[in-house]
């Protein structure tokens, strides 16, 4: 396999003044998973180290940051505008539950934020809850992708709130929204990703591969590609979540064409982002 060049879609880091204290808490979610995760977090939450990190594996990360609370949106989706450059593009959020969330999905797109990231378990709504559909409809309608954290989060192992049934009847009723179902289409949910998000058929739908290799082998990465198509899979890690050398190995593993490879690796994402390899440089 020789690719020419790798986006690793989903990363995370954190202002240099909250990385030490949002890394730790993140790990302290991880443990409650009741898995020995080996070599996580992979950095120590800042973006210079991620930067740094990235390139042992990757040319390109897309940032995926995520506003928790009321009031705090437009501080995250600054801090992650001034980050761009340098091998780096990223996603805007909004906290849905905000006064301001609508004004402010304009302004992602007006910063030239690449798309929109919402995590269901830490920003506590329901993924199919029809009081979310007015936030779809404007995403939609602003022509940004939305990724969506699918499937178990350690911070909310007694209900999860983005199961890959009820992310796929969203794609379904937002036909014209680019939906990213992170995690393979499901964390730790292989078969119900398969059944719901893999083999479902949604033009629509893309899944990344981030954290993959905790809980999906060889044969079941290459079989999920051939369901939902090579054109559909976006490579990705969740820096510091997950390792770039272990997941350019387990994705390596499967059985695939140097085309296939390829697609996955960075083609994809230049399409779905609407850039070109050039802009990259």
């Amino acid at each position: 396999m020789c690719v020419k060049l790798k986006i690793d879609f989903h990363i995370h880091a954190f202002p240099d003044a909250i990385a030490e204290k949002a890394v730790k808490g993140l790990v302290n979610n991880v443990n409650n998973l009741g898995k020995e995760l080996k070599g996580i977090p992979c950095t120590n939450g800042t973006m210079a180290a991620a930067r740094q990190y990235l390139k042992n594996y990757a040319d390109v990360g897309v940032l995926m940051p995520i506003a928790t609370r009321s009031g705090q949106q437009k501080k995250v989706n600054d801090w992650a505008n001034a980050c761009q450059g340098n091998g780096i593009l990223s996603f805007g959020s909004v906290f849905p539950f905000d006064e301001e969330w609508e004004s402010e999905l304009e302004r992602i797109k007006d910063m030239g934020l690449k798309g929109v990231k919402l995590h269901p378990d830490y920003q506590k709504f329901d993924v199919d809850d029809k009081n979310m559909y007015p936030v779809y409809k404007k995403i939609s309608q602003l022509g940004l992708p939305v990724l969506f954290h699918t499937g178990t989060d350690p911070v909310s192992l007694d209900h999860t709130h983005c199961k890959p049934c009820s992310l796929r009847k969203v794609a379904e009723d937002f036909p014209d929204l680019t939906v990213i179902a992170a995690h393979f289409g499901g964390n730790f949910s292989y078969n119900e990703a398969k059944e719901h998000i893999l083999s479902a058929g949604l033009p629509n739908v893309y899944v990344d591969t981030s954290v993959a290799y905790f809980f999906a082998d060889a044969s079941q990465l290459t079989e999920g590609i051939k369901l939902i198509g090579a054109d559909k899979v976006l490579f990705a890690t969740d820096l510091p979540w997950s390792c770039g050398k272990e997941a350019v190995e387990s994705l390596s593993a499967a059985d695939l064409t140097s085309e296939e490879f390829d697609m996955i690796y960075s083609l994809n994402a230049l399409k779905l982002l609407n850039i070109s390899e050039d802009e990259l440089c």
